[in-house]
């Protein structure tokens, strides 16, 4: 609580305070839609109509010629005629502060916290919304011309309602980050290159272990023109993997290596259309409940059309496999399959009535596959009708 009224009270000062030079934009969506399978369950699923009102509040405050601040608030309201539980509530508020200290180096501290419904990935009877708060504090310095220094650090923690605190059903975390990258542009900004390395501490609360990992990588970047940018890195992970044997007092260290990708581009088709894509595979901490760690490889892709000056269509497609061997087990006298696979495909239309108000409809599918949870496979549908009103 003491945490959203701060969220709230800083936009309220910093709305307050703001001069002709800061700028502001709200917006309010509210929206009729139909939910087939509220839970998230493969057997005795749930569907419901709901009615939901989203309030988007942004602002930036400059505060010199070198300092501002980005707020951002989204509440939103939702009321489900067929659920046991009505009315819910979630929010997303987040802060940047950026503050250039000299010509050649900055620094930039940004916190999002959030309360959300169901992770794709959250099923049968583990299904619960969560609170989560990501903090990132970053140091950037221009050495020379060509050469530039990024230091980072960061932490995230979720906490997740009706949570089993127990160390073998919790969804609960702790994760720390500490990141380097150095990178040379080698010719007029187009292209550059770039090696970092990251350390990641992923704990997991009532005792239940962890991982904790660093990846050595290197990436290469690309301005091919100004309509097609791409990107890539390679490199490898070395992790520590903490499991329990049947108690949480006693632990198991596992080592485990595996290689680092990640690969995506930008690009604008035409004035009106564009594309982006990306895939990446990597060695990561776990949000599932039986294993602290997985192989997972993502692959998104999003299109985005103006098709008139009045109505824009945008849609995205996103792929997750999760691999898992013995040694990801978060509880080693416990015996789970090694795949989970999830699909999302979303879908938005929006028709422009005028220069405050805006017609729109969306769906979204999303497609479970898993053999690492009980009822955890399911199928959901959702779509919408709504209005926007925009100021």
């Amino acid at each position: 609580m003491m945490k959203k009224l701060f969220f709230i009270l800083l936009a309220y000062v910093s709305i307050s305070f703001a001069d002709k030079d800061d700028t502001f934009a709200l917006s309010n969506f509210l929206r009729l839609g139909h939910d087939d399978n509220i839970y998230q369950k493969e057997d005795n699923t749930v569907e419901t109509i709901y009615i939901s009102d989203i309030v988007n509040l942004s602002g930036k405050i400059l505060f010199s010629s070198r300092a501002e601040l980005l707020l951002y608030w989204q509440p939103e309201i939702r009321y489900r005629f067929d659920a046991q539980e009505k009315q819910l509530f979630f929010q997303d508020l987040y802060a940047s502060y950026q503050n250039a200290l000299s010509k050649s180096s900055q620094i930039s501290i940004v916190d999002r916290y959030r309360y959300s419904e169901l992770d794709a990935n959250q099923s049968g009877n583990d299904a619960s919304a969560y609170v989560e708060n990501n903090f990132t504090a970053a140091y950037l310095r221009q050495i020379s011309e060509r050469n530039g220094f990024n230091l980072s650090v960061g932490s995230t923690s979720r906490r997740t309602d009706n949570d089993m605190s127990v160390y073998n059903r919790t969804l609960d975390f702790d994760r720390y980050l500490l990141s380097g990258l150095i990178t040379r542009n080698l010719d007029a900004a187009k292209r550059s290159i770039s090696m970092g390395y990251q350390y990641t501490d992923h704990a997991v609360k009532n005792s239940g272990g962890g991982i904790k990992s660093g990846t050595l990588f290197l990436g290469y970047d690309r301005i091919f023109n100004p309509e097609f940018i791409g990107s890539i890195q390679l490199g490898y992970t070395d992790a520590e993997v903490e499991q329990k044997i049947g108690n949480a007092d006693l632990s198991l260290f596992s080592d485990s290596s595996h290689p680092f990708f990640e690969v995506g581009f930008n690009y604008q088709i035409s004035p009106r259309t564009r594309l982006s894509s990306s895939y990446s595979h990597s060695l990561r901490y776990s949000t599932s409940s039986a294993f602290n760690a997985e192989q997972r490889s993502d692959w998104l892709i999003a299109l985005n059309r103006d098709i008139t000056a009045k109505i824009n269509l945008a849609v995205s497609y996103s792929y997750v496999r999760a691999f898992y061997e013995v040694d990801y087990l978060r509880d080693t006298t416990f015996a789970f399959g090694s795949e989970d696979k999830s699909q999302i495909l979303n879908v938005r239309a929006e028709y422009k009535i005028d220069k405050n108000h805006y017609l729109e409809m969306g769906y979204q599918g999303r497609s479970r596959d898993s053999e690492v949870s009980y009822n955890g496979s399911y199928d959901r549908n959702r779509v919408y009708f709504g209005w926007k009103l925009e100021l």
